[in-house]
């Protein structure tokens, strides 16, 4: 199989805008503008970034870059109602997460922007999501496992090639982390399990991972029980500066969004 063309790298050259850092572009424009305060209402971020457009494009791309990142704010926003595969490892569960992901940006999106945006993260996906269905289908031998999967890979850029190991490292981790969760297992035994599959590094790392998020939910938490108890803009302007760093208070409407519309689904 030969390897594909980049399409954000051809989408650049036919539009200077839809370049290949056009993303970190918009992420570093937002990291900004959660800087200057409340971010707990997407209309008033959105109108921060306006005051902050020129800082982060050419003065001939501002009104276009204005109307992107609005509704780039409105696909973050709408991204907390996808529900994650309950296993990351199976393939038909990580399928539906990233049909149902691609459709919401399809919903913000045209064809031209979705590629400079996402076109890399994609090619990764479809590799994964590939590489999956080959390892879990019976019907093929070991050795026809092999050749599919170095078929598979040869599909990659050289860019995402080189990533790969560590995308199939992370993958193989969120599995075993969301097994541990819906067995409750404790501490001690992750970190035996972890050690044995990963190494001791690994093991320590990631055990201060599942303590981060710990503290990430229950500092979530508290801020929507703040937010429920009725406490008014300054306060909960307070709280959000005590709870959470700059980064976390861009994730919150998407966190916020999510937390609700888990605890209306039926147990």
């Amino acid at each position: 199989m030969q390897r594909v063309p980049d399409p954000s790298a051809e989408a650049a050259r036919v539009d200077a805008f839809l370049g290949a850092d056009l993303r970190h572009q918009i992420e570093a424009l937002l990291l900004e503008a959660i800087a200057m305060g409340d971010t707990s209402d997407p209309a008033v971020v959105k109108k921060r970034t306006v005051l902050l457009i020129t800082r982060h494009f050419p003065a001939d791309q501002a009104v276009r870059a204005a109307a992107l990142v609005e509704r780039y704010l409105d696909y973050r926003v709408a991204l907390g109602s996808i529900r994650p595969p309950a296993d990351p490892g199976d393939p038909r569960a990580l399928r539906n997460a990233i049909e149902a992901r691609d459709h919401v940006r399809s919903r913000y999106f045209a064809p031209e922007e979705n590629a400079a945006l996402f076109a890399r993260d994609a090619e990764l996906d479809r590799y994964t999501l590939a590489r999956l269905e080959i390892e879990r289908n019976s019907a093929l031998s070991k050795i026809q496992k092999e050749a599919a999967l170095r078929e598979a890979e040869a599909g990659l850029s050289d860019a995402q090639s080189a990533q790969r190991a560590d995308a199939t490292r992370h993958l193989v981790v969120a599995a075993q982390t969301a097994a541990f969760e819906a067995s409750g297992a404790s501490e001690q035994a992750r970190y035996k399990q972890r050690q044995a599959a990963h190494g001791d590094a690994a093991a320590r790392q990631l055990a201060q991972l599942d303590r981060e998020e710990r503290g990430w939910q229950t500092r979530l938490g508290d801020y929507d029980a703040a937010r429920k108890n009725g406490a008014n803009e300054q306060d909960l302007q307070r709280v959000r500066g005590q709870l959470f760093s700059e980064p976390e208070q861009l994730r919150l409407p998407g966190a916020l969004t999510a937390r609700t519309q888990a605890s209306a689904r039926p147990q």
